[in-house]
């Protein structure tokens, strides 16, 4: 076989195999500067487009409550340019929940 067949046997794989979805997409730095320049953003654009079909988990080093963060990730996505969609009854984005927030333990310090 040569290379280019193998190579088409490769991709005509992939594109008949169906997509796995992910159980949960976890993003460090979440009060971040990369977060707030466009991590936000980008995440918001997925759960608008309907493709965000996972839960959300967010690591920082920061201990904000779930309000801080709502209101931190809509100030970041605003400023972004981009214009929210009205709240849902939950107080998030249309189609955006969170059931809790969480502050990871830091390690013990040695000695």
């Amino acid at each position: 076989m040569t290379r280019a067949a193998a190579a088409a046997a490769v991709a005509s794989e992939s594109d008949t195999a169906t997509a796995a979805t992910a159980d949960v997409l976890v993003i460090f730095g979440l009060t971040g500067d990369l977060a707030r320049k466009m991590t936000f953003r980008a995440l918001y654009r997925l759960e608008r487009r309907g493709l965000l079909d996972c839960p959300i988990i967010g690591v920082a080093a920061e201990d904000w409550n779930i309000e801080h963060l709502r209101e931190h990730a809509r100030a970041c996505i605003t400023a972004a340019g981009e214009q929210l969609e009205p709240r849902s009854s939950t107080g998030s984005p249309a189609g955006c929940s969170t059931s809790r927030a969480t502050s990871p333990t830091p390690p013990p310090s040695p000695g």
